[in-house]
């Protein structure tokens, strides 16, 4: 069969990273192409409107931006190898992990390790060096990439990653990586023995930040091996595939990761779900969102920071919010809402649902 779908992406990037293994997991057809600066101008935004990977070009040439869509739209077209439970609880676990591993890991741990350890700079200069001028030999690549990595590495501050919040970072995270060491003594997957929508959210900040790069990387592999092992399962095909664990099971190492997203991240969603209310209430007919709403403080572990607060996640977080609210079956939703610390959170009414439109995210 010839080649079918193209992925715009790159390493470093975890949502392509997140797709990346979704493609090879579902034996997709495709090609990566590097997201040159030549890529962005002549591909991705003509086709997209935006600057941002992944885009998959499929081979009627719609161009599908962002990772949740992606997935999303080829579930529908492939639905061999599904990764979504059916079971109402571990149904509802798949659209929740998602939430923490694109809302929360990505731009949490996942830039505190990256920007807040020197030792990465030479390696994270020479990665998005290679962005401009893939071609470019390592020692100019490195000098250019020290100019581009200023503008990511200036969302640090913005995140709220300084101070007494960098050691909750990282207590947070050995946290994460002794409880993915002790479940993949007995799962190889994070729902079971089968890949779901959990693994490739989570795949995609842990392998792009927390595996690839350099300080971030030694600290995975010396606490977390079997974390490792399982990263380098998803990065490969996937031929035999078991079984997700029997009766709607929620392993405890699962239950852990929510425990952390009602405690750690949610409070933040739910309030930028309440300031946009306040916003559209004040702006009646306006459908674009302001992207940065103002600042916020917060607590992590019982350490005080302040960050900006975005309205994006919304649209992330109306997903497991609808499934469970839109269920006809919510006992086992219930138990589990309840055992992580979120049954409160999950009844918060949305007076006005978004959407994404020309790869905006939307009032509706």
């Amino acid at each position: 069969m010839g080649t079918q779908y193209k992925l715009y992406g790159c390493e470093f990037s975890p949502y392509t990273g997140k797709v990346r293994a979704y493609l090879n997991y579902k034996q997709a057809s495709y090609t990566e192409v590097f997201s040159s600066a030549l890529q962005y101008a002549t591909v991705i935004k003509p086709h997209t409107g935006v600057m941002f990977v992944p885009v998959l070009i499929t081979p009627e040439d719609e161009a599908l931006q962002d990772s949740s869509v992606i997935i999303d739209t080829l579930e529908k077209r492939l639905p061999q190898r599904s990764i979504t439970p059916e079971t109402p609880a571990q149904k509802l676990a798949c659209y929740l992990i998602e939430l923490y591993g694109d809302e929360w890991m990505t731009p949490m741990p996942s830039m505190h390790y990256r920007w807040n350890y020197p030792e990465n700079r030479d390696f994270l200069y020479g990665q998005f060096g290679g962005i401009a001028l893939p071609f470019a030999p390592e020692y100019v690549k490195r000098v250019l990439g020290k100019k581009i990595s200023q503008r990511f590495s200036g969302y640090v501050p913005k995140l709220g990653l300084t101070g007494d919040i960098k050691a909750a970072i990282e207590q947070r995270h050995e946290q994460l990586l002794t409880s993915l060491q002790q479940h993949f003594q007995r799962y190889k997957y994070l729902l079971g023995d089968r890949p779901s929508l959990a693994d490739f959210a989570m795949f995609g900040p842990l392998y792009a930040h927390l595996y690839r790069d350099p300080a971030a990387g030694k600290i995975m592999r010396a606490h977390a091996p079997l974390a490792v092992e399982w990263i380098e399962r998803l990065r490969q095909p996937i031929n035999d595939i078991g079984d997700w664990a029997a009766h709607d099971e929620i392993p405890p190492a699962i239950l852990g990761i929510l425990k952390m997203l009602f405690e750690d991240s949610m409070p933040l969603h739910l309030e930028a779900v309440k300031r946009i209310t306040e916003w559209a209430d004040k702006n009646p007919g306006e459908t674009r969102m302001p992207a940065a709403l103002s600042g916020i403080d917060f607590e992590l572990l019982g350490k005080k920071g302040s960050r900006i607060l975005l309205s994006a996640p919304i649209w992330k977080l109306q997903r497991p919010l609808f499934l469970y609210q839109q269920s006809d079956d919510k006992v086992a939703m219930d138990k589990l809402l309840k055992a992580a610390g979120g049954f409160n959170a999950m009844q918060t009414k949305v007076k006005y649902p978004v959407t994404r439109k020309n790869n905006h995210v939307v009032l509706i």
